[in-house]
């Protein structure tokens, strides 16, 4: 008789133990989405924000882009470094194009 009072004893822990984290916290856990296509924004809302400054240094270039005459270094919301060629080993700091709101660039056309 002991033994039974004790394995329902135990089994009515097991039970009352039951993990209902999952259940109670199930929204309130971070989710994190992604998004692989482009995201535009309208030209009016940044166009006041794009200002061509002189050539400062970069201090954490993400992307490096090349065509015939210039270098393009792009810096993660600051803007993009321009650099002309002077010839094939050395190139001389032309200016940078600060966008405050710039995530990633290319080049267009050459």
């Amino acid at each position: 008789m002991k033994r039974i009072l004790l394995y329902a004893g135990l089994m009515l822990i097991f039970i009352a133990c039951e993990d209902k984290y999952e259940d109670t916290h199930k929204y309130s856990k971070p989710y994190y989405y992604y998004k692989d296509y482009p995201i535009y924004l309208d030209a009016s809302e940044i166009l006041v924000d794009i200002q061509v400054k002189p050539s400062v240094n970069p201090n954490e270039a993400f992307k490096i882009i090349s065509n015939d005459r210039y270098f393009f270094v792009g810096e993660k919301m600051k803007g993009v470094h321009v650099y002309k060629k002077t010839d094939a080993y050395h190139v001389s700091p032309l200016c940078f194009i600060e966008c405050k709101h710039m995530k990633a660039f290319d080049v267009a056309d050459n």
